[in-house]
């Protein structure tokens, strides 16, 4: 899956469907200074990973 942040100004393939795709995933929340832990509880809420980035992306935006 390709997820588009286009606020961010990045372009970044990712998936969740693995425990290294998720450890990619703390990268990610790194360079985006976005909370790991809260991208976790939407993964397993059922949000997709595009769904989730771009959610608390905005949120971080609206601080």
């Amino acid at each position: 899956m390709q997820v588009i942040l286009k606020s961010a100004g990045l372009h970044l393939a990712v998936n969740a469907e693995t425990a290294e795709e998720l450890l990619n995933l703390a990268g990610v929340c790194r360079v985006l200074e976005i909370d790991h832990g809260h991208l976790r509880q939407l993964l397993h809420r059922g949000r997709s990973v595009s769904e989730a980035l771009n959610y608390l992306v905005s949120k971080k935006g609206g601080e």
